[in-house]
């Protein structure tokens, strides 16, 4: 898509500035895990914390950020977690789906072993996108269901001199 750009936010100085806007994208109040947040109340150290688990990556139309994507720092069996907002008004045009393969590229040469998506139930939309791209549903809890991506092997082949 022309004119996207996607940018690691982890070690940026506006860290915690992307991550209050990409809450605000979220108009089920579920990016921060409470749900009686006041966003435009959250001080900006709120977000201290969250570098510690999670690495944060914007997608920017033109200059301006459109949407986020968390991905939970690896478990020792090299499985994820990954979550996406995109801003309202440029849903349904492509722009999930792009970051959404361009995130499982760069994880997979980060040597991921498991991609696991956590979506809200009443996120028909959402859901629809992660299975066309080869998740699997996996399990549900009280608030989400969960959906997970197998990284395949790139199988090394031998060759022989002859």
């Amino acid at each position: 898509m022309e004119n996207l750009r996607i940018k690691d936010l982890t070690n940026s100085k506006d860290y915690n500035l992307y991550f209050k806007l990409a809450a605000k994208y979220d108009e089920s109040k579920t990016w921060l895990l409470v749900s009686d947040y006041d966003i435009n109340k959250t001080p900006l150290n709120y977000f201290d914390e969250f570098k510690n688990f999670y690495e944060l990556y914007g997608l920017f139309y033109y200059s301006f950020p459109v949407g986020f994507l968390t991905v939970k720092k690896f478990d020792k069996d090299l499985s994820t977690e990954i979550s996406i907002i995109i801003k309202k008004n440029y849903r349904k045009k492509g722009f999930g789906k792009y970051f959404l393969n361009y995130i499982l590229k760069y994880l997979k040469k980060r040597g991921a072993s498991k991609v696991v998506a956590y979506i809200l139930p009443t996120n028909t939309s959402s859901i629809s996108l992660f299975l066309s791209e080869g998740f699997k549903y996996s399990r549900q809890d009280d608030e989400y269901y969960y959906y997970e991506y197998k990284m395949k092997k790139i199988e090394k082949r031998k060759y022989f001199k002859i």
